[in-house]
């Protein structure tokens, strides 16, 4: 089902705001976030049509099509809202719902989101390796990053956990969604052989800022800007310059 159109208003670009900030509020010159009626004054409005990840990693571009720069990159069963499916692009113009990063998804990694499919676990491990059977010996059939959101059947055999799709994974790989560790350093350190990657934010590699949010990610906190600016601004407090420093700060 393509996301919902309020009535068009003919010749009208849209006007924002000029503190909202594009990447993180969905609009452009021929439509606007319905949500953002008050903020933005456009030709359009669309409802978001609520979406999950289905690919391991799937790549959010700055831009339509599969060719240009990484924005940033959202894991397995992650949750978006699509305002535009580009058919001649190959993507979908989305918001991640996590962090409110706005981007272009292929449309091949979205699924729209289903009643009573709710996630019941997240990927601990950098990269869980999805089995076919209970059984370490069989050929993986995929992999699941960390931060990937998963659901789980209850079914338990050989220290595994078969998910409601069929896979089955290592059960010391995932955790329950309201588990966190809070030591964040601890939880960053284990990021310290991945390759950096622009825009990247997965197991098979990240950047500075998705560092951050993965750290704080496993200590609880889930409200984590996407990029280095949007922490500074909106994460904790800013320390005197003459305090001595300590690990964390």
């Amino acid at each position: 089902m393509p996301p919902s159109v309020a009535t068009p208003l003919p010749g009208v670009k849209a006007v924002a705001h000029p503190d909202l900030d594009h990447r993180t509020h969905v609009y452009r010159d021929d439509m606007a976030d319905a949500r953002l009626r008050d903020q933005v004054i456009a030709e359009r409005y669309v409802t978001g049509e609520p979406h999950r990840i289905t690919h391991s990693q799937a790549p959010l571009y700055q831009q339509a099509g599969t060719e240009g720069r990484w924005g940033s990159e959202l894991v397995y069963g992650e949750p978006v809202l699509v305002f535009e499916h580009d058919q001649a692009n190959g993507t979908a113009w989305c918001q991640h719902e996590t962090d409110g990063y706005v981007g272009h998804i292929p449309l091949e990694a979205l699924s729209p989101r289903q009643a009573g499919a709710a996630p019941t676990h997240r990927v601990w491990a950098i990269q869980a390796p999805l089995f076919p059977e209970a059984d370490l010996k069989t050929p993986v059939i995929g992999w699941r990053s960390v931060g990937s959101l998963v659901s789980l059947t209850g079914a338990e055999k050989n220290r595994f956990l078969e998910t409601t799709e069929g896979g089955w994974l290592y059960q010391r790989h995932v955790r329950p969604l309201d588990a966190q560790d809070p030591d964040y350093i601890s939880n960053a350190k284990r990021f310290m052989e991945q390759p950096y990657i622009w825009g990247g934010r997965s197991g098979r590699g990240l950047d500075c800022s998705a560092l951050i949010q993965f750290a704080l990610m496993l200590a609880g906190v889930h409200n984590c800007p996407r990029d280095t600016d949007q922490q500074r601004a909106g994460l904790g407090q800013a320390l005197p310059p003459d305090t001595h420093r300590q690990a964390g700060d």
